[in-house]
């Protein structure tokens, strides 16, 4: 895998993260149980959790960018 490519999947990752805090904080402020939000979490989690599978079975497994200048210093 490139390296253009792991970054690509670690994007993708990082802004399903993003998708997946708004759809937890909607989840959480609603007084309704919505299927639709709820689908869609389940949706966003099991497509981290694909991403995740490809860079650790590419032998780069993804690692917060916090943690990983923590790691390079």
């Amino acid at each position: 895998m490139t390296s253009i490519e792991i970054e690509a999947l670690t994007k993708a990752r990082e802004q399903l993260a993003k998708n997946r805090l708004a759809l937890a904080r909607t989840i959480a402020a609603s007084a309704d149980l919505d299927l639709g939000t709820i689908d869609a979490l389940t949706t966003v989690i099991a497509a981290i959790e694909s991403i995740d599978r490809v860079l650790l079975d590419s032998g780069h497994p993804y690692m917060p960018g916090s943690l990983f200048q923590e790691t390079v210093r």
